[in-house]
């Protein structure tokens, strides 16, 4: 059984686990069979520094939470259909939860591993000067700001924003990256963004290559454009 590892399916998934006596596996970000035809698993275990893979038993229910956005749903490795089945339930307990109300968290404050949109700051942002111009535009997008090893090791941003090998891995629908050269070191951890939009004054910038669109330029000059198309566009919509 596959549930999102979304805030409702972490929430619903062990608790019909704990019901049925099921195993569970949490949090995964790859699926697979294997030659003997089992389900493998693969998770991000040591605060998201190593992945482990479990193999789940054929005869036993399993339920599985997969993280969003870890892979391209329309990528199929078998051409079997599957039977759609709907069961209509009914007399159905009344709930002992009830949703309330959704209060709408502080971008800035999100985990990058969550957010939905996220502006990246590389060495080029070249201060804190910049750091602040970068923040400016995420919060225009109504994202949340991360960094490349290279911004970190300068102080310019906490670890816990770092994307890459030895940061954090996202998969966000929108990654503007600011000022960052893209070496493997940080590609490895964004490059299943959905869309990928990169600011860089290097021709030969190595973000390029794997980027849907490509603004050749200094950010410094770029960004504020953009943010001031930004705020045009808000304004148009208010008025």
């Amino acid at each position: 059984m596959l549930v999102g590892a979304t805030p409702m399916g972490s929430e619903l998934a062990p608790r019909v686990a704990a019901r049925n006596g099921a195993a569970i596996i949490t949090n995964c970000v790859i699926l697979a069979l294997n030659d003997h035809g089992h389900l493998e698993v693969t998770k991000m275990i040591f605060e998201d520094k190593v992945y482990a893979t479990f193999e789940t038993s054929v005869s036993e229910t399993q339920i599985v939470t997969v993280v969003p956005g870890s892979f391209d749903t329309t990528q199929r490795g078998y051409k079997t259909a599957a039977e759609l089945v709907i069961e209509r339930l009914e007399d159905l307990p009344s709930a002992r939860v009830r949703h309330l109300r959704f209060i709408q968290g502080d971008p800035k404050e999100m985990d990058i591993s969550d957010a939905e949109i996220v502006v990246a700051a590389g060495r080029g942002a070249g201060g804190l000067e910049g750091i602040q111009e970068i923040e400016r535009l995420a919060e225009h997008l109504r994202g949340t700001i991360a960094a490349s090893r290279a911004a970190v090791d300068q102080g310019w941003l906490p670890f816990e924003r770092q994307i890459g090998q030895t940061g954090k891995t996202v998969s966000p629908k929108l990654l503007v990256s600011c000022g960052v050269s893209g070496a493997f070191e940080f590609t490895a951890g964004m490059k299943d963004s959905r869309l990928i939009v990169a600011i860089n004054n290097d021709p030969k910038a190595p973000i390029f290559r794997i980027a849907n669109l490509s603004l050749l330029g200094d950010f410094q000059m770029v960004v504020p454009k953009i943010v001031e198309l930004l705020e045009k566009r808000m304004g148009e919509e208010i008025e």
